[in-house]
């Protein structure tokens, strides 16, 4: 695998859990909501620090992985690819990587590779994690691969 791309990912809610953290206020990671659908999540999820989207926020991230996560947990990760997002804010790309330490995902390296069974099912999650909550809209628009991505990487990286 060439051109590997890897990021840092801050694991806000594990795979299989309902349970959203964030860093507060005070600098630590709290319980920020419990998710509205009745989908369980099939990937971690979190964000990639020092990066801001479109909404204004870190650019979120979803960490495929054997291995059992932990919240607030900071990861290498490779990018295989982006799901592209708008919701009321705007632009909320989503980027789809691999646990870079997880031996047994290493020929996982293109978003096309990735079960269709589980990218329609994260099509589904995205456009319905948020049913309940007033004024809140998810559409989502399709699948990018890796140097799709990693335009979107660049374009968020936050330059101080």
């Amino acid at each position: 695998m060439k051109n590997l791309l890897l990021v840092h990912v801050r694991i806000e809610l594990i795979a299989g859990s309902n349970l959203k953290y964030a860093i507060n206020a005070d600098g630590e990671m709290a319980l920020q909501r419990r998710l509205s659908a009745d989908l369980a999540h099939p990937f971690n999820y979190g964000c990639i620090p020092g990066t801001k989207s479109g909404d204004g926020e870190e650019l979120d991230a979803f960490v495929i992985s054997s291995r059992p996560l932990k919240v607030a947990e900071l990861l290498s990760a490779r990018v295989i690819g982006v799901l592209y997002v708008r919701d009321e804010m705007g632009e909320d790309d989503k980027i789809i990587s691999v646990d870079a330490s997880d031996k047994s995902l290493s020929n996982l390296s293109r978003i096309s590779e990735m079960p269709t069974a589980q990218s329609k099912y994260l099509s589904e999650l995205i456009k319905h994690n948020r049913d309940g909550i007033p004024g809140a809209n998810n559409a989502v628009l399709g699948y990018g691969g890796a140097s799709q991505a990693a335009e979107i990487l660049e374009r968020s990286i936050v330059h101080e």
